[in-house]
């Protein structure tokens, strides 16, 4: 998800250079790099990292026959 000033960056950009051949394909270069190669920044992390299966187990040792 885009933060608020990449966003207005991006619209700025649209209204300006976007409107040409040449700014479009600079756009599309710029995008790919950080969108398809991974040169941005990273905001995901799977929920793998967080949790240990014997956490989710709580009743596990309790009530055990």
């Amino acid at each position: 998800m885009m933060r608020t000033i990449e966003l207005i960056c991006l619209r700025l950009y649209c209204l300006t250079l976007g409107r040409f051949a040449f700014g479009a394909r600079l756009l599309r270069r710029i995008l790919v790099r950080l969108v398809v190669k991974g040169g941005g920044r990273d905001d995901y992390a799977a929920s793998g990292g967080f949790f240990d299966w014997s956490e989710l187990d709580r009743d596990k040792g309790k009530n055990a026959p």
